[in-house]
């Protein structure tokens, strides 16, 4: 039964009774249950790659007490918490656009510890979500986008396939995409744009051909890959 607390002040050197102590002592000891029954903390991290968090939601629930709402995390950070609760059984829901909503289970023991610490959940995708290829290289890039079918391009307009493109490329870099990393991909509308490849135009010194027949500068000019005709 909780105690009602009674203010009452005395003067130095006034001796305090028996059950003014006894109050006292049973007043910090029902204040000490109440802050060990603030519970503790719990983090939770969502395991797909390159998942948008600022778009998934995190609720912890249990019998009789209304669902609390996660905190997201702050990039760099991957984790949602929830920073105070109450020590029970809890499920707790994570569900995000383009995913099936997934449940675990986390126990708040009474000392505000959390079993299991962080809990990982893992979310299954029921839509074609984009993947996060910005910067991969595009051979990497190509392997991730299969599923999506983007449309994509390089920096100049070029069209660029997904698969067979020329070998240049290998190096280019990703360098915008859309929709964002772990946005559901529409059916049509998705873009990837990649670096363009400059190719360098291979030049030769001319030889010198004056005072030559045709046959000798044909011959002079054959040895560095130049052809000459006649017009």
């Amino acid at each position: 039964m909780a105690l009602t607390f009674t203010k009452t002040n005395v003067s130095p050197g006034e001796p305090v009774t028996a059950q003014a102590w006894n109050d006292i002592v049973d007043g910090l000891f029902e204040v000490q249950a109440i802050l060990n029954a603030t519970g503790g903390t719990v983090t939770v991290r969502l395991t797909n790659p390159g998942l948008d968090l600022s778009r998934a939601r995190v609720t912890a629930s249990r019998a009789g007490a209304p669902p609390a709402e996660s905190i997201r995390p702050i990039a760099p950070g991957d984790q949602f918490t929830f920073p105070q609760l109450t020590a029970g059984a809890y499920e707790v829901r994570a569900e995000m656009p383009g995913f099936t909503v997934a449940t675990a289970s986390v126990t708040v023991n009474p000392d505000g510890t959390a079993t299991p610490q962080p809990l990982e959940i893992a979310l299954t995708a029921n839509a074609q979500v984009m993947p996060n290829v910005l910067g991969l290289a595009y051979p990497a890039a190509a392997l991730l986008l299969q599923a999506v079918h983007p449309r994509v391009l390089d920096a100049s307009g070029n069209d660029l396939p997904l698969q067979g493109f020329d070998a240049d490329y290998n190096s280019a870099p990703v360098l915008m995409q859309f929709p964002p990393p772990g946005q559901v991909a529409p059916a049509t509308g998705s873009l990837v744009i990649v670096a363009t490849v400059i190719k360098e135009t291979p030049l030769v010194a001319t030889p010198n051909i004056v005072g030559l027949t045709v046959a000798q500068a044909q011959t002079a000019l054959a040895k560095v890959g130049l052809t000459l005709k006649l017009v």
